[in-house]
This record gives structure tokens, C-alpha cells and sequence, in this order.
């Protein structure tokens, strides 16, 4: 397969590092630097220029390539760059990695739009991971992986396990199962109120959905104007203009104490200072949104969950290469993808048992029905296996 990825930010990096494990991959960058030091880092061809240029996408070989993917930090940049590719050869697999999701609700309204074969965007899948359990204490996250079907990380032990898979895996307690056996697993306690901080896209989301919830909700935006913009698009939320960075500010307005603090701000400095301000100030749980995947560990040692959506953003992409028997993935818990792959005879998963393959296979779907396996299961065409493996792996993976 080859692949040509425009875009050398922290996913264009991750996807052309790992498919180039078993695949050609051509990086296009404007930066010369950037795309000489990702050749000494992975097995990669480089041309240096505008992705979005015919002349520079006709140098990296779009007409010889299966897919090209689009990953710069600009929306309309990776859009343009899609309906060029596609123009200049009818037959190539456009991926666009977008931020906004009026793009995104717009390309899943009209199907493939302008050229773009599959658009994908973290946004939406960020704001749900918090929302599913800003309730359960004992969740870190929890993803939904197929219809109905989630898998999750556990910082408690749940109550039952009867109709769920736990397991340690690289060192996380891992859950599968459905969605209402696992809550039902969990102890629920709601927090006294939802503090989002930052205006940014995934807190837009997640505002109407906890103020429906009937948790209190408030947004904290340190800049007048979008703050006033934002508070007529999110309903019963209260949008206060405040410095989330100031210490007085949180005390005067008494926020952080029994919270559930949502912080996602333009940089990562600002988020991990306005995470550990809020833990310092006694929320109860605060979760945050890092660019940098690298830097979780860091919030994680100081309490804080974190989500990288630029490392979901890439993992999704790389899984969605593999081919259209996959319908689900979920890249939540850190260091651990999950994916969802529909089994056909002649497959590397079909009349195999989970002890014959090199990765995790807790469970399978078979007759609408979720099994959790034995070492011995034998996989079948027509189930659906849910695979566990490091994401560092990703590019490896045969299913």
C-alpha cells in the first residue's frame, strides 16, 4: 500500500511513523527541518512544498497512491488538498482531518463530499468520553467501540463481573461489555457542578449535554467576545468571563470545590496550570484536553485525566487504512487501542483461537450477542472480535 500524508504536526508524524512500519509512505510538509527529521525517526520519502499545490501532490505520487491523507492544522487547507488529490487521480482514498464540526456534520450529511472519502475529527469523540463518566468516579473512560458495546478504563474495582470483561492490560484495568452491565458495575455519584474551562470545540459540545443532564453547568472564557458568542449558542450553561489561570478568580466565584473541571485550553501550558489549579482548589474530578499525547503521564501523576484528541485523531486514522471490515475503534485508554473487526473466511482472525494470535482478543460479538472468550474460543466468520493491542503496534497489525 502506499500512502502519501500531507501534514507534519503530531498526527501526520504518528500516521506516517506507523504505516511506514509495513507500508510506502511519501510525507508532504512546507517544512524542511520537520520532514528530515521524521525521515531519520521512520522509513519515509519526503518532498518538501505546499500539499495543497497540483505541482508538489503530482511530485509526492498521488496518481500511484492508495491513500492520501490530509493532516495539517487547517481545516480548509486539508479540504482543498482532498478535492485536489481526488481530482488528480479519481482513484485515491482521501482522508481529511478537520477540527470544526460544522465541517464534519456537513460532510456526514451529504456522504463523500468535495472528494473526501472519510472525514474524521476527535471533537465529538472527546466530549462523549467525558460525558459517559463524569458520573462514575471508578471510570476513567469509557468508549463506545460497536452498537451498545464499550470498553473502558477502571480506576476501582468494579462490584460484579458476571456479564463483563476486566483485565490488566499494559498495566490499566481494562472493561468491555455493554454499555448498561458496566455502568451497572460502577458506583454513580454526580458532582455538585460541571466547570468547563476554555470556549473550545469539545466544551461546546459537552456543555447542552450536561446542562440536560441537570448538572449545573458553567464555561469559564477569558475573552469577552467569544464568550459572549458562545453563551447564545449553549443553552442553560452560564458563561462567566474570568482569567482561569487566577486563583482569586476560582475562589471568588467558589467553583472548583466538589466540581467536575473540564479544562481545555489553547495551549497545554495553560490547560495543565488551570487542572492543577482547580485539583489544587478541591474539585473532585478534572479531566483535561492535551494536544501533546506525551504529556498525559504527566497529568496523570498529578491526578488529572487527560485526552489527547490530536493522538485519537491519528490512531483513527491508521485503523480506518486497514480496510472496511473494521466498524469500530476506541483509543481512550492510553497506550491501548481497541478495535472492532468483522471476521470473513480466510481472514488472519477466522478459525483461529485468541491463544494463536499476537494480540488480545477478549471478546467477540456472534448472533448479536457478546461473548467474552476462553483461550480456546474458537473465532468464527460472521463474529465480530474486538482486538486489544499497544498503539505503538498499530502500523504492524495484520487482522
Amino acid at each position: 500500500m502506499r500512502v502519501v500524508v500531507v501534514g507534519v504536526g503530531a498526527v501526520g508524524w504518528r500516521v506516517a511513523a506507523q504505516l511506514s512500519l509495513r507500508h510506502e509512505v511519501v510525507v508532504v510538509d512546507v517544512d524542511e527541518s520537520v520532514l528530515s527529521e521524521l525521515s531519520e525517526f521512520a522509513d519515509v520519502d519526503v518532498v518538501v512544498g505546499d500539499g495543497s499545490r497540483p505541482s508538489v501532490l503530482v511530485s509526492a505520487g498521488v496518481g500511484r497512491a492508495d491513500y492520501l491523507v490530509a493532516a495539517t492544522h487547517d481545516d480548509t487547507t486539508n479540504i482543498v488538498i482532498c478535492v485536489v488529490g481526488k481530482s488528480l487521480a479519481p482513484g485515491v482514498r482521501t482522508v481529511a482531518r478537520v477540527k470544526s464540526i460544522d465541517y464534519f456534520m456537513m460532510w456526514g450529511r451529504g456522504g463523500r463530499v468535495a472528494g473526501i472519502d472519510l472525514m474524521i475529527t476527535a471533537t465529538p469523540l472527546v466530549a462523549r468520553a467525558v460525558a459517559d463518566v463524569i458520573e462514575y468516579p471508578g471510570l476513567r473512560s469509557l468508549t463506545e467501540l460497536v452498537r451498545d458495546v464499550v470498553i473502558g478504563e477502571a480506576v476501582e474495582e468494579p462490584s460484579k463481573h458476571g456479564r463483563i470483561w476486566v483485565g490488566e492490560v499494559a498495566g490499566r484495568r481494562v472493561v468491555i461489555g455493554a454499555r448498561k452491565d458496566v455502568l451497572a458495575a460502577f458506583r454513580r455519584s454526580r458532582p455538585r457542578r460541571a466547570v468547563l474551562v476554555g470556549a473550545s470545540p469539545t466544551n461546546k459540545i459537552l456543555a447542552p449535554i450536561l446542562a440536560k443532564r441537570g448538572l449545573r453547568t458553567y464555561i469559564i472564557e477569558p475573552d469577552r467576545a467569544r464568550a459572549e458568542e458562545v453563551a447564545k449558542e449553549v443553552g442553560d450553561a452560564v458563561v462567566l468571563i474570568g482569567n482561569p489561570s487566577d486563583e482569586v478568580f476560582w475562589r471568588r466565584e467558589r467553583l472548583a470545590e466538589g466540581s467536575a473541571v473540564i479544562t481545555s485550553l489553547g495551549s497545554d501550558d495553560s490547560t495543565l496550570y488551570a487542572s492543577l489549579l482547580a485539583k489544587h482548589l478541591g474539585a473532585s474530578r478534572v479531566f483535561a484536553i492535551a494536544h501533546r499525547g506525551s504529556s498525559i503521564p504527566i497529568y496523570e501523576e498529578a491526578g488529572v485525566i487527560a485526552y489527547s484528541p490530536e493522538e485519537m485523531v491519528a490512531e483513527k486514522i491508521i485503523v480506518s487504512l486497514k480496510g472496511s471490515d473494521i466498524v469500530g475503534t476506541a483509543g481512550t485508554i492510553p497506550g491501548i487501542q481497541a478495535i472492532a473487526v468483522r471476521v470473513h473466511p480466510g481472514t488472519a482472525l477466522a478459525g483461529k483461537t485468541p491463544s494463536q494470535l499476537p494480540y488480545l482478543v477478549p471478546a467477540i460479538i456472534r448472533g448479536g450477542e457478546l461473548l467474552i472468550t476462553a483461550p480456546d474460543t474458537r473465532i468464527e466468520p460472521g463474529d465480530t472480535a474486538i482486538i486489544l493491542t499497544q498503539k505503538e503496534r498499530l502500523g504492524e497489525l495484520e487482522i
